[in-house]
């Protein structure tokens, strides 16, 4: 049984993810991939964690922890879905770090299952973005002084990715783009769920439709036939958020103090480098278009 973590990142529509893979949760279950439900497994998996402090779990305290977050006998994987995994969204940029304790966190949750085979899943967005999300939510950095201290400019994903690596080296790591995800969201939740092209999900358009106008969605639904190509699917996406996309959902004005277009570039070409990075690293996958 592979063990599957979707570690969020916040402010990537990871909740949203984790509800269209349980409306499949039937037809998935019944290919050999379990969704976990949150309501069930999150206290028993933070109370288990508190409890080993980063030793590996025992034979029965993984048969207990099996027997209380599913109903199915020995599937071939399970997803465990969580935006707070690596830590609750105002301490996202502690240290001037993204997620500081990722590897510490991801190395209890590998010791969860320490003989199963183990991913991790992580959505990124610009740090641009991120920054700015996080404080309109009223998540700002918890450290001194705030935000005065956070220069987005030195903020990497891939540190973040690398510290999981490192702390995990048995377990792989898939990454992709929160800018990508309405082009790409039915990939992610197949990648995830390791089912291929035929089995159809009904939580593939749980994204773009909230971004795209109905007529825009009809049109969507019908140029897009089961079993197509991902490449295929991508590019019909693409091209329907082009023509009728609603410009205040795909939109974000981004109003910081003392930031200008040209310093917003700047961390986007920064963000841009980064992901090409991580595409470099040994045990790093990132799904893009």
């Amino acid at each position: 049984m592979q063990i599957i973590y979707h570690l969020g990142a916040h402010c990537t529509e990871s909740e949203r993810l984790c509800r269209s893979l349980l409306r499949d949760r039937g037809p998935l279950s019944k290919a050999g991939t379990v969704v976990a439900g949150p309501a069930r497994f999150r206290h028993v998996l933070r109370e288990a964690l508190e409890t080993l402090g980063g030793a590996p779990a025992s034979a029965e305290t993984q048969a207990f922890l099996l027997e209380n977050v599913m109903d199915e006998d020995s599937p071939d994987r399970i997803i465990f879905c969580n935006e707070n995994f690596l830590g609750q969204p105002n301490w996202a940029l502690a240290q001037n770090q993204i997620y500081a304790r990722a590897g510490e966190k991801t190395s209890g949750l590998r010791q969860l299952f320490p003989d199963a085979p183990t991913a991790f899943y992580l959505s990124m967005r610009s740090p641009a973005t991120f920054l700015q999300t996080l404080i309109s939510k009223g998540n700002a950095p918890k450290q001194t002084g705030a935000a005065l201290l956070l220069d987005p400019a030195t903020l990497r994903w891939s540190n973040t990715v690398a510290s999981i690596r490192e702390a995990c080296p048995d377990a792989t790591v898939t990454v992709w783009c929160d800018e990508d995800a309405p082009v790409i969201w039915e990939t992610v939740m197949r990648d995830m769920a390791g089912i291929d092209d035929s089995l159809e999900l009904a939580g593939a358009f749980d994204l773009v439709e909230t971004l795209i106008n109905k007529r825009g969605m009809r049109s969507l639904r019908q140029a897009i036939a089961p079993g197509m190509a991902p490449a295929d699917r991508h590019r019909i996406i693409a091209a329907h958020l082009e023509k009728f996309g609603q410009a205040d959902a795909l939109d974000m004005e981004i109003d910081m103090p003392d930031w200008t277009q040209d310093y917003i570039d700047q961390l986007d070409a920064i963000y841009d480098a980064d992901v090409e990075a991580m595409a470099r690293m040994p045990g790093v996958r990132v799904l893009r278009p």
